[in-house]
């Protein structure tokens, strides 16, 4: 797995994972993707550890059968419900005084880290959005740049350690070392940041089975997460309610309906069409309708509590059931008079959500790992040396696989 990237999503309802190889230029290419169901998580808790655990070896199990290597090491989701933001800054003194060195920005980061620590927390990731050099603002890459003082802004992303310890422990029973836990919000952060939008307000809705997580990003950086506890389940379970029908026909019925529709339209004969006839296909609509609403206006209305909709340049929603619901999303669409937007995972076919996040995943990792690569390069050996315990450095040896 020298050339390899592979991260898991561990969902309340799926497991997804994918594996990229890293090329000679040092570009992603995803090789192998796969998914199994899961039982073992309920509204973001790991509530079976015995199922969860299966879950992911049976998910473990696919991806090695289509790549023929094992998978013994993975970066695991964190789920968004578990995270919590912290701004951190700290100022450290340049070791030289003259220029800012790879030591120096492993010093800025660890004291960022020890400035919000805590014994109950688990910190996640250390998100660095700005620098300064002595009085020079909004640097994004300090190193070898002239100056004595050196300051980060940067986001902590924590979670309370008892929340991961069980997911934790089901991974490593499962056989895999885990490498990184990704916030959810990060990894879909790479997705929709580029460079036509990094400057503008952006939200997402990220409608899961159980939950629903929410996101705002001000300027490329992430500002507010959030979540409901509502998801794509709600739906299936008032089909099933209403039309006293098993939950996996329910779930057949509420990802495939509007195909159904539209081949009863055209005439279409088939088994699925029949039980979509036998219970009624206009009261179906209506039921999915009428919590989808319900959804949608949760959700967008926590985003306006925290930041107007109308001061978003953009709205982003994916989720694997919601994206079936175009007409709902139209109808919101118009009543705040602003478009709400597919995330799509540049990689997979269009309207293959599952995989968005692990995708995601791979690509803030892959940037993590470019950036070392770089500070590495410009660094003098004996700078290197010194800098093995900083924040960066944990991923050198990891990074020389892949040169």
């Amino acid at each position: 797995m020298n050339n390899l990237l592979v991260a898991f999503d561990i969902g309340s309802s799926k497991i997804s994972a994918v594996v990229a190889k890293v090329d000679s230029l040092k570009q992603m290419q995803v090789i192998a993707v796969t998914s199994v169901n899961n039982n073992g998580i309920g509204k973001s808790v790991v509530i079976n550890m015995e199922q969860t655990t299966e879950a992911i070896k049976r998910c473990k199990g696919k991806l090695e059968s289509l790549i023929d290597e094992p998978v013994n090491k993975a970066y695991i989701n964190v789920s968004n419900a578990w995270c919590k933001i912290i701004d951190a800054k700290a100022t450290v003194e340049t070791m030289s005084g003259k220029v800012v060195t790879d030591e120096d920005i492993n010093k800025a980061l660890n004291a960022a880290k020890e400035s919000v620590l805590s014994e109950n927390n688990e910190i996640l990731w250390v998100y660095p959005f700005e620098y300064i050099i002595d009085d020079h603002l909004a640097i994004k890459n300090p190193l070898s740049i002239r100056g004595k003082r050196l300051t980060i802004n940067a986001k902590v992303f924590t979670a309370n350690k008892g929340n991961i310890e069980s997911l934790v422990q089901c991974v490593k029973a499962a056989g895999i070392e885990i490498q990184g836990m990704i916030p959810q919000g990060l990894a879909l952060q790479k997705l929709i940041v580029n460079d036509v939008n990094k400057d503008k307000s952006l939200g997402i809705i990220d409608i899961g089975a159980e939950t629903t997580d929410l996101f705002i990003y001000d300027n490329g950086s992430i500002v507010y997460t959030g979540h409901i506890p509502l998801g794509g389940n709600n739906i299936t379970k008032d089909i099933l309610t209403c039309l006293s029908i098993s939950f996996e026909e329910a779930e057949n019925i509420k990802l495939n309906h509007k195909q159904l529709k539209l081949e009863k339209e055209a005439g279409i004969d088939n088994e699925q069409l029949n039980i979509y006839d036998k219970y009624n296909g206009n009261m179906i609509d209506e039921i999915i309708e009428a919590r989808a609403d319900e959804l949608l206006s949760f959700a967008l209305e926590e985003i306006h509590n925290q930041k107007s909709l109308r001061s978003l340049d953009y709205i982003f929603i994916t989720g694997g059931g919601i994206i079936h619901y175009e007409d709902t999303i139209k109808k919101f669409e118009e009543g705040i008079d602003k478009s709400i937007n597919m995330i799509e995972n540049g990689v997979m076919e269009k309207n293959n959500y599952v995989y968005s996040v692990p995708i995601g995943m791979l690509k803030l990792v892959l940037e993590t790992i470019n950036i070392s690569r770089k500070q590495d390069s410009n660094s003098s050996s004996e700078s290197i040396k010194k800098s093995k315990k900083g924040f960066i450095s944990k991923l050198r040896h990891f990074i020389q696989d892949f040169r």
